[in-house]
């Protein structure tokens, strides 16, 4: 990934061991088996949420840290002389991910589907006027760069600002930071994803909540709905005052393994074909044993957030990215 840090001296695989359910002990040091093989170690382990935190200790996100099912430490590779759970606990771990991984299912509803649409559309165009008449990027004459990948201070004051008078800041800054981090961090994105399947925008195949206030307080449904609308609906505003009805959008990816299909209710993408490219390692010499590079034109309605008018896009990454609502599987 020729545009994030990485260490070019970093040690062989063989210097590791591949991650296990045994491992998931405090202390454990290891590393993720991304294409730079992130370091890191484990903190805290919750066997009753069959779950654990994750320590990034390099690159842009060292010292930040991820909160993950425990099957995720297959994703990793740990020291040889880590620490291993014993035979009792490590079955006790076994039995609560058997029973955090019954399906979830949530279907498009096509009736709920035009009603939420309808109503972002209603939400969009009072997100438009009061735009024209609040708006800091416009009244400084700014336009849209999407041949930049830094987004504008201006508009993301801009969104701040709406979604204050909308008592939805900290949903805001919440949602936005574990996108940036890692949606699979915790639950928050899952609780967002199974209420945006039950709105019809998209559709959620997962499993069970693991965390039992996932709809408690202001991650309740009523309120995350509240908030997916008017979203939604400052994206489209702003992007209508623009005179745009579509973007190009890129996506790349590579793999040491064989490709497999992942259930999805947001995909990442970015505006830059340069982003891609380093993310498919086209310009790199990796023995990926597959790789894609993605184009799709897709319609402003499907993009929930954008490097454009998300602070949190714009600080240790410039990866111009977008997360737009998964509602047309394309099978990668």
């Amino acid at each position: 990934m020729g545009i994030h840090q990485s260490d070019s001296e970093r040690k062989p695989d063989s210097c590791f061991v591949p991650g296990k359910l045994e491992f998931l002990m405090a202390g454990n040091t290891g590393r993720l088996l991304d294409g730079r093989r992130t370091p890191g170690y484990v903190g805290q382990v919750w066997p009753e949420w069959a779950m654990f935190r994750w320590h990034i200790t390099g690159f842009e996100d060292a010292g930040r840290y991820w909160d993950l099912p425990a099957e995720w430490v297959q994703r990793m590779q740990f020291e040889p002389d880590s620490q291993r759970l014993d035979s009792t606990d490590l079955e006790k771990l076994k039995k609560r991910i058997s029973d955090y991984s019954r399906p979830l299912i949530r279907d498009i509803d096509p009736q709920r589907r035009e009603k939420e649409i309808k109503e972002i559309k209603n939400r969009a165009q009072k997100a438009r006027s009061w735009l024209e008449s609040n708006s800091e990027f416009i009244a400084g004459g700014q336009r849209l760069d999407l041949e930049s990948r830094r987004g504008s201070p201006a508009l993301a004051r801009d969104l701040q600002a709406y979604m204050a008078e909308k008592g939805l800041e900290g949903l805001e800054e919440k949602t936005a930071d574990i996108m940036v981090l890692n949606p699979s961090s915790g639950e928050w994105i899952k609780g967002m994803a199974i209420v945006a399947a039950e709105m019809g925008l998209t559709r959620f195949r997962g499993q069970v909540p693991r965390l039992p206030d996932i709809f408690s307080g202001e991650g309740c449904r009523e309120i995350r709905a509240e908030y997916l609308r008017d979203r939604t609906g400052f994206i489209q505003a702003f992007f209508q005052l623009q005179d745009r009805q579509e973007v190009a959008l890129y996506r790349g990816m590579a793999t040491e393994g064989d490709f497999k299909e992942i259930e999805r209710s947001f995909l990442s993408c970015t505006f830059s074909l340069e982003v891609a490219r380093s993310f498919c390692g086209l310009d790199q010499e990796e023995n990926y044993r597959n790789f894609y590079l993605l184009k799709m034109t897709v319609p402003v309605s499907r993009i929930f957030m954008s490097y454009l008018e998300t602070e949190a896009m714009n600080r240790q990454y410039l990866e111009a990215e977008a997360h737009i609502f998964y509602d047309c599987p394309i099978g990668i």
